[in-house]
């Protein structure tokens, strides 16, 4: 039983794991932005289609003349982010990546022009297994 509850933890954990592990990577792609501008446009069209038609609805909740509050504000963390961004030494695109520099300077060796000869691994005991077995030695017979 206790076994059973410790593989379930493992499983909670294993998952919780993953889910933070993709979080992370949204929000380092920006992912959370995107995110907000959906709720923005959810919430523009929910507000749009209830005085116009569905079509106008769309219309103006992409055409851009309507911004909401919070679509001003997505904008601005957008732009913000890009900023910092531009201005990150380590994204720097004058310079070259300092892996791409080592990676050349490795040399790598020649191919062969031939074949090697084949050369037995231990040639010492090489000649053990061609001298034929030692003979006993002789028996005392016990005949007198």
């Amino acid at each position: 039983m206790c076994y059973l509850k410790f593989g379930l933890v493992t499983r909670w954990f294993n998952i919780l794991g993953h889910v933070l592990s993709l979080a992370a990577v949204v929000g380092m792609l920006g992912g959370h932005w995107a995110a907000l501008q959906t709720y923005a446009w959810a919430q523009m069209f929910a507000n749009f289609s209830r005085n116009a038609s569905v079509s106008e609805a769309v219309r103006m909740t992409f055409d851009g003349q309507h911004p909401c509050q919070l679509c001003l504000k997505v904008a601005a963390g957008t732009q913000n982010d890009r900023e910092k961004q531009r201005h990150a030494p380590w994204l720097n695109s004058g310079r070259k990546i300092e892996l791409f520099w080592e990676t050349r300077a490795i040399a790598v060796p020649p191919a062969p022009v031939m074949a090697k000869l084949a050369v037995p691994f231990i040639q010492i005991f090489q000649s053990d297994f061609k001298a034929s077995p030692p003979t006993p030695p002789p028996r005392e017979s016990s005949g007198a």
